[in-house]
Parts: C-alpha cells; sequence; structure tokens
C-alpha cells in the first residue's frame, strides 16, 4: 500500500526533506557521456507494491515513567519494512542503551482501517510534505507518517523514503517512537569503489526539552528542521559530516494537519559532528558530538549517535536515523535537566 500520495501509510510524526549541461563547438561531435550500467535491478518508492519488504533502518526512543531512565534509546538488532496495497508492517526487535530492556515492535496499520491527514511543509500554507495515518489498536494509538509521492519527487527522489512511527500505550503512559528510512538499498555490486561523493540532505527533528518548570513526562515538543552534510570516500569507505538543526516550529499545529505553523524561538540551534564513523557494503553508522556555545544560556552539549544506508543504482540517494541527547556529565550548562533529539533525513 502505498500511502503516500493517496492513502500513503507512514511511519511516525516527522518528516522534512529537504546534470550538468555543457556546451560544444558547432563544429565539434558531441561527446555523450553513458553512466556504467548497474548489476541489479531497483524498486521504486512510488511505485505500486504488492507484498515489497523494503531494505531499511531503524532507531528507537522510549519515554516511560516506570523507568530509571525518563527517556531511552535503542538501535534496531532485527527490522522489517513490508508495503502491500493495502498496509504496511513494521516490525523492530533491539535493546535498549540506559536499561538493557528488550524491545519487541510489531505493527500492522492498513488502509481500510486509518485516519489519513495530510501534513504540510513547514514554512507554507498549501505544500503537502507527508501523510499521517492514524490507527487504533486494542493496546495502543499508532501514528504513521511518509512522504507524499509529490514531494518526494520535487526532490528527485525515486529510492529512499522516511517515516516515523509513534506508539502510545491506551493504559499507562508509555510512548515509543521509531526512526525509519526505508528503500531499495545499493547493492554491493553496484557500489562505486573509487571517488568521493557529498550527500546534501534535508533533516527533521523531534525536539524534546524538559526544563526547571516541566513536571509532565513529554516536556516541550518542537518539531525542528535542518540540513546534514555527508561525504563518503569509496575508496576507504572513509565517512565524515555535520548534522545543522537550524529553525524550529510549533509541533502540536504541525501534527494535526495545520497548515500555518508558527516558528518558535525556544530551540537551540546546534551543529553536530559524525565522529567514529565506519562503512560496510553501504550501510555507514558512528556517533555525534555536540558543543554549541549558546548565548547567555550556557553550553548546549550532547552526544548520540547515526545511522545510514546508501539507495538506489550507483548509491544515488542516502538515508540517515539518529538520536541525540544533553551530556549529563556536566558539558551541558544550559538550565535544561534534559533534552534530545531524534529524526531522520534523505538526499542525494
Amino acid at each position: 500500500m502505498n500511502l503516500n500520495n493517496n492513502f500513503a501509510l507512514t511511519l511516525g510524526l516527522t518528516s522534512i526533506l529537504l546534470g550538468c549541461s555543457g556546451g560544444s563547438s558547432s563544429s565539434a561531435t558531441p561527446v555523450v557521456t553513458t553512466p556504467a550500467a548497474t548489476t541489479f535491478e531497483y524498486d521504486r518508492i512510488a511505485a505500486t507494491h504488492t507484498n515489497k519488504a523494503w531494505d531499511s533502518i531503524i532507531i528507537g526512543k522510549f519515554i516511560n515513567d516506570q523507568q530509571e531512565f525518563v527517556v531511552d534509546y535503542a538501535p534496531s538488532t532485527t527490522r522489517a519494512v513490508v508495503e502491500t496495497t493495502t498496509s504496511m508492517q513494521i516490525d523492530f526487535t533491539g535493546t535498549t542503551i540506559g536499561e538493557s530492556a528488550a524491545i519487541d515492535f510489531s505493527r500492522t496499520l492498513t488502509v481500510a482501517d486509518a485516519t489519513v491527514t495530510n501534513l504540510f511543509e513547514t514554512g507554507t500554507t498549501d505544500s503537502v510534505l507527508a501523510q499521517s495515518t492514524a490507527q487504533t489498536f486494542a493496546d495502543a494509538n499508532v501514528k504513521l507518517i511518509t512522504h507524499d509521492l509529490d514531494y518526494l519527487a520535487s526532490q528527485r527522489l525515486q529510492y529512499t523514503d522516511t517515516a516515523f512511527v509513534e506508539s502510545d500505550l491506551i493504559e499507562g503512559r508509555n510512548e515509543s517512537l521509531f526512526a525509519v528510512a526505508y528503500g531499495d538499498a545499493t547493492e554491493a555490486g553496484d557500489l562505486p569503489t573509487t571517488g568521493t561523493k557529498t550527500y546534501d540532505i534535508a533533516i527533521e527533528t523531534i525536539l524534546d526539552a524538559w526544563d526547571d518548570d516541566d513536571t509532565g513526562l513529554a516536556g516541550e515538543r518542537t518539531v525542528a528542521t535542518g540540513t546534514a552534510s555527508i561525504t563518503i570516500n569509496f575508496a576507504s569507505n572513509a565517512v565524515s559530516g555535520t548534522l545543522v538543526m537550524e529553525r524550529f516550529y510549533d509541533e502540536a499545529t504541525w501534527a494535526v494537519g495545520g497548515d500555518d505553523i508558527p516558528e518558535v524561538d525556544n530551540g537551540f540551534p546546534f551543529t553536530a559532528t559524525l565522529v567514529d564513523m565506519t562503512m560496510v557494503d553501504g550501510k555507514y553508522s558512528g556517533e555525534l558530538d555536540i558543543q554549541e556555545e549558546i548565548d547567555g544560556d550556557g553550553i548546549f552539549a550532547g552526544g548520540g549517535v547515526i545511522e545510514g544506508l546508501l539507495f538506489g543504482p550507483d548509491a544515488d540517494e542516502t538515508g540517515i536515523v539518529f538520536t541525540a541527547a544533553r551530556d549529563d556529565e556536566g558539558g551541558d550548562t544550559t538550565d535544561l535537566i534534559h533534552w534530545d533529539a531524534f529524526g531522520f533525513g534523505m538526499g542525494l
């Protein structure tokens, strides 16, 4: 089921994305450059799929007032994103970093049982970004968001999508969120072996912050948008880059389909640097380091993890998922009790 344009079933709560021509002399014979043929075939996100198991990377965030760590995180041990003409299945297993708790999540959302809401790009009043699909199960309310197909086309993305899943238990204060990048990953035989490529990636996150006045579980939540620049050396598999969070919007207005989303000034713009990165067969991972001096508010400091995957022929596209949180060892000197950024991005 492609819930993107008409019934786009999506995973989650947030997401934004953010040739050459030449001349020749009139007397010369034009030179035509033909791209190297790829060995494998690749499925496009916009096609109709009867039972497509997508390649994916997923990271989870868990908020629970019964655990020692109010917020905990888990990279995936196993994962699955399976799309049919009428449903989307998301499976995740992993172990949380803080409490070493086992996570086993599996949901299948169906068109017939879901309510779909268009979500708009921040900063516009008429450009549809994604569809948010909500479905009620016996034990939880689940929201799923993926990008609108016209939006993906406008970004020239064919083989990659990103999504959020949000699951709220009906009984108890427990929220699970999953950031997902999925699509048709580049086969090892089609990966470049020489040269470098810099991917320009639009990113969006859910930014939660708890200050001295917060008594609730969720804290203060905003949608934060920005960009990432990630460079890959295909000869050495070296990966470097930065993520920059720049603008902040009212999440409550955005999440219900508002088309005039107010920008807020209570966020901290920051840059995260990729460190200790490795890449194997087109999948890369490592850590994020944040050290940002905020005028009059101290040092905004933290760290996190990032995963990325290359998609499409010749590794033309990439998707990332990441999470970062406050340095609780004293590096962060703002007046926040805790903050975290949880999101994804895609680009080419």
